[in-house]
């Protein structure tokens, strides 16, 4: 299916809200990026989530991680998506965290499974993987490339 721009849209305002929670460290914002019920992958585990308290709860450990790693910013290195219909897409996004000496702490890709739901694009389901087995999909999304914590750069 050709991309639409409203759905690329939802895409970009989606991606801009969860780099701002995991830059901020902001549950809510987080949160607000999921629908209910929701799964989270990655290769040690797999977690269904069918309440608010749940979804914070795993939101934020993603978010006390990025604390504990010493991570000072999050830099998108590559950003894509595939649109099925109106309300459904999945993107893929490499993703590198950095400390403050500019040393990476950590790189993966994740493929995210979203639905729009009254006009807000949402994620049903993310996979969290290795960056050797990423995905091209497509059609690009414009994101920042690089977000920092002080949103200095």
């Amino acid at each position: 299916m050709k991309p639409n721009q409203v759905m690329k849209e939802q895409l970009q305002q989606l991606f801009q809200s969860y780099i701002t929670g995991l830059s901020y460290r902001e549950i809510d914002t987080l949160a607000e990026c999921y629908a209910l019920p929701c799964t989270l992958t990655s290769a040690d585990q797999v977690v269904v989530i069918t309440s608010e308290e749940l979804l914070d709860e795993e939101v934020g450990k993603m978010t006390s991680w990025i604390d504990d790693s010493g991570v000072s910013s999050i830099c998108v290195v590559a950003a894509s998506y595939l649109q099925q219909d109106e309300n459904l897409a999945i993107a893929e996004c490499e993703w590198k965290f950095i400390d403050q000496d500019e040393n990476t702490i950590s790189e993966f890709s994740t493929l995210f499974h979203i639905q729009v739901f009254e006009k807000r694009a949402k994620i049903i389901h993310v996979n969290s993987h290795d960056n050797q087995i990423s995905v091209d999909l497509p059609h690009s999304i414009d994101i920042y490339k690089k977000f920092g914590q002080a949103h200095d750069d």
